[in-house]
């Protein structure tokens, strides 16, 4: 059969929870290639222009009816000027170039510039005044495991050497790296702020949710200490220890917060050295992305503090395999993300490399999501692998983020 080459104008609806995203974009040899509109029932919208399938030009976005951000982009990277407005009124500009905050920041008021900050060399800070807003706007980017979780799971045990691939595709499934990253946010939203006893309370929402999905590809000892009546560790340093972590990351309040809720959570079960260090880099890496930590900030805590990551994939792509130990899995996954560029080519990376696809591709997403924030058409696709249990859950996890 000859696979159909998308040409004209395509529109496609999707609905995630209650928000219907209408979009809109004409196709030229299957490129996107025109003026592309997504609308959103909740009132936002964005129109952008591709030419030959890259982003080029300024790329608008609006909220109730508002202009809120104005991107521009050349040959699919950031350049120019991008300009955040408030009530329509401008009141920052920035300079890009190549992708990256690069020149100057300008701040406005209803008088004019108000201060100057040089910033070449200072990505920490591009994106550290969207702590707050991280809570509410960038909740849904805990959905960044999971994502992963599903695109890699028709990989786990036929990997492809490649990031040329479908990123969603009928084969795909959630796994038990999904039903855990729900199951822990789950127990960080029962404790209602007081994680005195997030143990047993993380202990009490993997089984009650977990048992419902006994077929989603628990590792033998852990299947076991799941039906057990009172689970003990069983000093696993298994890399389950570190796709489920995600959610201490949105809810701690410093640092110090992160780790201590990262130990409650993993060492009911993986409570090996290597498996809480591997389960800790993760969720340190997610918080530093949250707080708008550049990645070279970010793998200069992992490398100094946890793994070497004196490899590329490209070294270590045609020799890797399968393995399940956090010290094998969570260097690979973290510098899958180091070395992307975006959020889905930081999954297409981890995939690429092999092995362990679903859990990689989970542990990197966790990361990639908190760092780039997942677009909205992703959201829309992989809430078609989820049943109506998995989905009131995650409603429950983000409202709960929003909150804390």
């Amino acid at each position: 059969m000859v696979k159909k080459i998308k040409n004209g104008l395509y529109k496609t609806t999707k609905k995630i929870e209650h928000i219907t995203i209408e979009t809109v974009c004409f196709y030229k040899n299957g490129k996107k290639h025109g003026i592309q509109s997504e609308i959103s029932s909740d009132g936002s919208r964005s129109y952008e222009l591709y030419i030959n399938g890259m982003k080029e030009g300024v790329h608008k976005f609006y909220e109730y009816g508002n202009l809120v951000m104005e991107i521009p982009y050349y040959k699919n990277k950031r350049n120019g000027i991008l300009r955040i407005y408030d009530d329509e009124h401008l009141c920052k500009e920035m300079t890009c170039k190549n992708g990256r905050i690069s020149g100057l920041i300008r701040y406005f008021d209803e008088n004019g510039i108000i201060t100057e900050e040089t910033t070449a060399q200072k990505e920490r800070k591009k994106r550290k005044e969207m702590k707050k807003a991280a809570k509410k706007e960038m909740s849904l980017s805990f959905l960044g495991a999971i994502v992963g979780d599903i695109v890699g799971s028709r990989f786990e045990w036929d990997n492809i050497k490649s990031k040329k691939f479908n990123f969603f595709h009928s084969d795909c499934f959630f796994t038990d790296d999904t039903v855990m990253t729900i199951a822990v946010g789950n127990a960080l939203v029962e404790c209602k702020g007081n994680y005195e006893n997030l143990s047993q309370q993380t202990i009490k929402s993997m089984k009650e949710i977990g048992l419902c999905y006994p077929d989603c590809g628990y590792g033998l000892k852990f299947e076991k200490w799941l039906h057990a009546p009172n689970p003990t560790p069983y000093n696993s340093w298994g890399n389950g220890a570190a796709m489920r972590v995600s959610a201490c990351a949105y809810f701690a309040k410093n640092m110090e917060d992160v780790k201590n809720l990262v130990h409650k959570v993993t060492a009911i079960s993986h409570n090996h050295p290597e498996g809480l260090k591997g389960a800790e880099a993760t969720a340190v890496a997610i918080y530093m992305a949250l707080l708008g930590a550049s990645k070279e900030g970010i793998e200069n805590i992992i490398n100094k503090n946890y793994y070497p990551m004196d490899f590329t994939l490209d070294k270590i792509r045609s020799r890797y395999k399968f393995y399940e130990s956090c010290q094998q899995t969570v260097p690979q996954a973290l510098k899958a993300f180091f070395e992307s560029e975006s959020f889905e080519d930081a999954i297409r990376n981890a995939i690429s490399l092999g092995g362990d696809s679903d859990t990689i591709a989970a542990i990197t997403g966790a990361v990639a999501g908190a760092y780039y924030g997942i677009p909205l058409y992703i959201h829309g696709e992989v809430a078609d692998y989820l049943d109506d249990r998995l989905k009131k859950l995650i409603k429950k996890i983000i409202d709960g983020i929003r909150e804390s």
